[in-house]
């Protein structure tokens, strides 16, 4: 399996290189955000998300989404000018979702 975003030294724990969860299992990204950033930015911050609301904080996730994979498709076709946008973006979905979830969602069936 591909590592994914949680397998980064990011989130981890600088002493044991354990994954910072919460609760819940996941990988705790608050936890990784004071390493570089100043406890009254890390408040501003938080205080700003709740400000937003759930359908606030939802809608900036989904943009925030679309940036990265944004940025992730103008890099495939920096690296490689005759790569078309419909072939970056069929790369970028078979590298989020694996060879075997890509076929069954994205290739068509030969019957």
């Amino acid at each position: 399996m591909p590592p994914g975003p949680w397998d980064s030294p990011l989130n981890r724990d600088a002493s044991t290189r354990a994954p910072v969860l919460s609760a819940r299992g996941s990988a705790n990204l608050a936890a990784v955000a004071g390493r570089d950033t100043s406890r009254e930015a890390r408040e501003a911050q938080l205080e700003a998300q709740r400000r937003l609301g759930a359908a606030g904080r939802l809608a900036l996730a989904f943009e925030m989404s679309a940036e990265a994979r944004g940025i992730s498709i103008a890099g495939m076709r920096r690296r490689n000018p005759d790569l078309s946008e419909a072939e970056a973006v069929s790369r970028l979905r078979k590298r989020l979702l694996g060879d075997e979830l890509y076929a069954a969602a994205y290739e068509r069936s030969t019957l």
